[in-house]
């Protein structure tokens, strides 16, 4: 047949039934004759002839097959049959594409989670780029930045890479020439930072060679929101000069919408400039380096991780000290997103199809009740000849449907899923730059497509094939009832005890992540963080460019801020706790005396009186920082138990003298130790503690520092105050952002809650869909027993009995899903232990204790309720049910 026929039957189908119908009839007729003509009766000639041909309608079927025009046409019947076979069944279709819709909406929202977490970054060509960074086995460190000297000697001697630019986040500015005082964050970056990355200015331009040497590095770059906030987008901006920290910088350029730094929230770009001191080789010198790399062409990472640590071991060797710092070099998309996040995003995404599976072990166990009560409508077209295979075809274009409507509706359920992750991602900058990445856009789509077909084929197939297997014998006028009996209760119990195993397996997966999290979340920090307000500050060069100065505006803010009505104490620190200390050498009395670069470490925190009240922090032997730790007066030190632990060997530092360098390049006056604080956490889930050392503010002031204030009135209803409190000192004074304490805990360990949160949900949902699957089928098998159930009532048995023979059907299809899943779920401690690396600690025993407890519980509400409908039903009815 010519394609042209094919196409002209789309438009044509009566005519194409007309013709199949008269050339049926012809071949009809003319065996008929033969028939005739071998000498038999004109009846039976008829009726051996169509006994040869066969089920008119089958012939039809099968003429249609073989044209792929009328096969289309025979799949839009299909169509709309299901979707009438839909609307006869609301209760049916609103249950299945609103489960489906969960289940698949679900996967869509982490889809685009995932996609936005590994989606490329705005580079160009981003797979050539690469981050050097600080190895160190010591503090389980594989990510960290590298030092001044480093980075100048592998700019000098590299060969692998065309590019090669630093950058800096430890900056920050106060804008005074703005709308109001405002401390920027910057980031001070090499000029070819920009060309390397490949990102063009939106206005103006980027930096231009030379403009990192000390007599022209006084311009600066700004961020499209800067922009717009501070300067009400004024193009005019360009050209002119802003102050920051009192300084003149010239705008050259306003940065496009789109450029964002993935790890921080950048306000202004200038650019870095390196003091002869800091280009000093030495073993202690800072890390504060982000090392950026473009490949050479032909160069892979392999070769130029080989080479940076092959320059890297030399310039080690030649350093006079000793240092456990070791380079290396890895792509920016890794360093973003490293593997501690891929992996848990591949965690959450793999409960997420756990989900999706219980969803269609749900709908499944839906079709096979609906097969049930369609056996007769199916028996009949057996019998009129249709095969097995346009039944189940019939079937899976009705699943399809409903799984298709499943996942528009699962759409919607996919965009209140993402606004939910955006709203718990802005914990941070960082949480804040993937919250934008996450959209759903056309992969999102498509991924949603394909998981509707694939849900519509889990689901659908077992269902169909069953609903399909009906034998035309079931028509027999003798049968009662369109029973399904025994086969279809038994797939239907199957189904649920499967549902069962997958939810154990998921809840006790998610309930041993959950606890590992939550202990790791409840660690003894050392501090107590609530009702306590922050406030951080960055004191202007030129208003504030004495330490006497520096003392004085502290001084007077803490106090003005103690006074404030609700605030118990109040007080000043350089750092926050689990804020990541900075780290400082010294050198204890008695110690034998050693190089510069083979002292010991410790973090350092400057602190005004009070701050161990503010922060609740325990002193345990010997005093605080007191107002009489003045300039002038013995300096004076606090320590905490690991100093105590690694140094004193048993005995006690009080009265003892501790050398801090404050600034690494050089000592300070020997301190002397007048008390011992708890261990308090650096950073967030601490385990082990590292030597700590307070000093007094007073003694050793520094321009970046936080106010903090503990009151008894809500936190967050003091900062209006506080901003007042500080102003009154210094009206041009800009604030960081004020936050609670608590706040500031959330910051830092926000990624964790949102794996917490996450995983609470799926359980929640796991538990919720094993009871609807529980409940279903016990249901399922009441309704098909009533009149079984009837004719135990009359034969007396009690209904209490009736009762317990219910529950125990549902308890056993609980039993049975948890003893499969048990020997499924016993390697997940282990896998988690392996893939956390030792980070939480995974307590197995309580949870695989807990966890089949909880859903044998769940079992027994949810076979509760038609148990005790069955035994309340009414003897008469019963036994008249049919």
């Amino acid at each position: 047949m010519s394609l042209v026929r094919r196409i002209s039957n789309l438009f044509s189908r009566s005519r194409m039934q007309h013709e199949i119908d008269a050339e049926l009839e012809t071949h009809i007729a003319m065996r008929v004759e033969d028939n005739v003509a071998t000498g038999m009766s004109p009846a039976e000639a008829k009726r051996d002839a169509l006994l040869r041909f066969g089920n008119p309608t089958v012939v039809h079927e099968r003429v249609t097959a073989m044209d792929a025009a009328l096969l289309l046409h025979s799949i839009l019947q299909d169509i709309r049959y299901g979707v009438h076979g839909l609307l006869k069944s609301p209760g049916f279709t609103i249950t299945a594409t609103l489960t489906l819709a969960l289940g698949i909406g679900i996967n869509s929202s982490l889809y685009s989670f995932a996609s936005g977490i590994l989606r490329a970054l705005p580079i160009r060509a981003v797979d050539r780029v690469g981050v050097i960074v600080g190895v160190n086995t010591t503090y389980d460190d594989d990510r960290a930045p590298v030092s001044v000297p480093e980075f100048l000697s592998f700019r000098e001697q590299a060969q692998s890479f065309s590019e090669i630019a630093a950058g800096a986040s430890s900056r920050s500015f106060n804008l005074t020439d703005g709308v109001e005082p405002e401390r920027l964050r910057a980031f001070q970056v090499s000029p070819n930072y920009f060309q390397l990355v490949g990102a063009a200015a939106g206005l103006g331009r980027t930096f231009l060679p030379g403009e990192d040497r000390a007599e022209q590095n006084h311009v600066v770059i700004l961020s499209q929101s800067l922009w717009q906030r501070q300067f009400g987008s004024d193009p005019a901006v360009l050209g002119k000069a802003i102050r920051l920290d009192g300084e003149k910088y010239t705008v050259i350029g306003i940065m496009p919408g789109y450029f964002k730094q993935a790890y921080y929230s950048v306000d202004v770009w200038t650019p870095l400039f390196f003091s002869d001191a800091q280009k000093f080789p030495r073993a202690d010198a800072p890390r504060d380096l982000v090392v950026f790399t473009r490949l050479k062409p032909g160069i892979t990472f392999a070769q130029a991780r080989a080479e940076v640590q092959s320059l890297d071991a030399r310039y080690s060797a030649s350093l006079p000290g000793h240092t456990d710092w070791r380079a290396s070099v890895t792509p920016i998309q890794e360093y973003f997103a490293p593997q501690s996040m891929r992996v848990a995003v591949d965690l959450l995404m793999a409960v997420a199809g756990f989900v999706l599976l219980i969803v269609c072990g749900n709908i499944s166990g839906l079709l096979i009740a609906r097969g049930a009560y369609r056996e007769k409508e199916f028996a009949i077209r057996r019998a009129l000849g249709a095969g097995s295979w346009r039944l189940v075809r019939q079937l899976m274009v009705e699943n399809l449907l409903v799984s298709l409507i499943g996942g528009g509706f699962g759409l919607l359920v996919g965009f209140a899923g993402i606004r939910l992750l955006r709203a718990r991602l802005d914990f941070n900058s960082y949480g804040v730059f993937i919250g934008d990445k996450i959209t759903m856009n056309g992969h999102v789509l498509v991924f949603t497509l394909a998981v509707s077909i694939f849900a519509a084929l889990l689901f659908g197939l077992l269902p169909a094939f069953d609903t399909s297997n009906v034998h035309p014998g079931s028509l027999q006028a003798g049968d009662r009832t369109t029973s399904p009996g025994k086969k279809t209760g038994r797939l239907r119990s199957v189904l649920v005890a499967g549902q069962v195993s997958l939810a154990f397996i998921l809840l006790t997966y998610c309930a041993l992540v959950i606890k590992g999290l939550y202990d790791l979340d409840q660690l003894n920090a050392g501090f107590d963080p609530k009702q306590v307000v922050t406030a951080g500050l960055q004191l202007s060069k030129d208003t504030y460019d004495s330490p006497a100065k520096q003392r004085a505006f502290v001084e007077a803010s803490v106090h003005r801020i103690a006074n404030l009505p609700g605030v118990h104490f109040a007080a000043a620190t350089n750092t926050l706790p689990i804020s990541g200390a900075r780290m400082v050498p010294f050198r204890m009395e008695g110690q034998p005396i050693t190089k510069p670069e083979e002292r010991p470490w410790a973090r350092y925190y400057a602190i005004s009186p009070d701050y161990l009240r503010v922060m609740n922090i325990t002193l345990l032997r010997g005093r605080g920082v007191l107002s009489s730790d003045s300039p002038g007066k013995p300096p004076v030190a606090l320590i905490n138990e690991a100093f105590v632990k690694q140094f004193a060997a048993g005995g006690d530092l009080i009265g003892k003298h501790v050398t801090v360098a404050v600034s690494p390049s050089s000592d300070q006056a020997a301190a002397e130790i007048v008390g011992v604080v708890v261990n308090v956490a650096d950073y967030q889930g601490q385990s082990s503690f590292q030597p700590q050392i307070y000093l007094p503010y007073a003694q050793y002031p520094d321009a970046s520092l936080t106010l903090v204030a503990r009151t008894s009135m809500n936190p967050k209803g003091l900062i209006p105050s506080l901003r007042q409190a500080i102003w009154s000192v210094d009206k041009n004074q800009p604030i960081d952002t004020p936050r609670t304490m608590t706040q500031v805990v959330t910051n830092t360990n926000g990624g964790n809650r949102l794996v917490v949160f996450l995983l609470e949900i799926f359980a929640i949902l796991a538990l919720l869909l094993v009871a609807i699957g529980i409940y279903g089928v016990i249901a399922f098998t009441v309704s098909r027993r009533t009149r079984e159930i009837g004719i135990r009532l009359a034969m007396g048995a009690h209904r209490r009995n009736i009762l317990r023979m219910v529950l125990q059907n549902g308890v056993k299809l609980a039993a049975i899903g948890l003893l499969v899943g048990l020997p499924l779920a016993a390697p997940i401690p282990h896998l988690l232990q392996h893939v956390f690396q030792g980070h939480i600690v995974i307590h197995s025993l309580a949870v695989l204790i807990g966890v089949p407890l909880s859903v044998a519980l769940v079992a027994i509400v949810s076979t509760y309720m038609p148990a005790l409908r069955a035994s309340k039903i009414d003897l008469v009815r019963a036994l008249h049910y049919e």
